[in-house]
C-alpha cells in the first residue's frame, strides 16, 4: 500500500492528482467490499471462506499485476487487490473475539497487531531491497500471490481442524 502511488505511476504515467483519484477510489470500494463481506459472514454466521476468497482474490490480482503492464487493466488489478485487502480485514478482526475467550481476548489482538507490524516491516524491507536490486517492483509483486495463497491455506487449515473439533465434540454434547 505504501508503494501504491510509485507502482501506478511506473505503470500508468498518471499525473500525481490522478494517481490519488485511483487509490482513493479504490479506498471507496474497498469499505463497500469491507462491508457487504462482514455483512455476508454475519448473514451466514461463516468467517472462514469469507477470509479465504479474498486472500485468493488479492493473490490473484497481485499475479495479474506482476504480469501485466496495460494501464487499464494494471489499475483494474490493483483496485481489486485493495478491495479485497478490505473485505478480508472486516472478517479477519471478528475471528480473535470469537474464538478467544473474552478475558483474553485484548491481549491476543495486541499480539495479532504485533505479529502483523513486525510482517509490516520486513516486508516492507524486503519490498524495497527487491525494488533496489531489479529497479523496479515486478519482483515483490510476483511474489505476492505466494504469500496470499498461502494464508488461505493456513485459514483452511484452521476452518478443517475447526470442523474435526466440532465433529469429535458432537457425541458428547447430550
Amino acid at each position: 500500500n505504501l508503494s501504491a502511488p510509485a507502482v501506478l505511476k511506473g505503470v500508468t504515467h498518471l499525473d500525481a492528482a490522478d494517481i490519488g483519484y485511483v487509490t482513493a477510489a479504490a479506498g471507496l470500494i474497498g469499505a463497500g467490499a469491507m462491508l457487504f463481506n462482514g455483512w455476508s459472514s454475519d448473514r451466514r454466521g461463516e468467517r472462514y471462506l469469507h477470509a479465504i476468497a479474498p486472500l485468493v482474490l488479492m493473490a490473484v490480482a497481485y499475479g495479474a499485476m506482476s504480469l501485466m503492464r496495460a494501464p487499464v487493466l494494471f489499475v483494474a488489478a490493483y483496485v481489486v487487490a485493495i478491495a479485497a485487502n478490505a473485505a478480508f480485514q472486516g472478517v479477519f478482526w471478528t475471528a480473535p473475539g470469537e474464538a478467544i475467550r473474552p478475558a483474553v481476548a485484548a491481549g491476543a489482538i495486541a499480539a495479532i497487531n504485533c505479529i502483523g507490524q513486525l510482517g509490516s516491516f520486513a516486508c516492507t524491507s524486503l519490498w524495497g531491497a527487491a525494488k533496489q536490486r531489479t529497479g523496479g517492483y515486478d519482483l515483490g509483486l510476483a511474489i505476492l500471490p505466494f504469500l496470499f495463497l498461502l494464508a488461505a491455506a493456513f485459514v483452511l487449515g484452521l476452518r478443517q481442524q475447526r470442523k474435526r473439533r466440532q465433529r469429535l465434540a458432537a457425541p458428547f454434547k447430550d
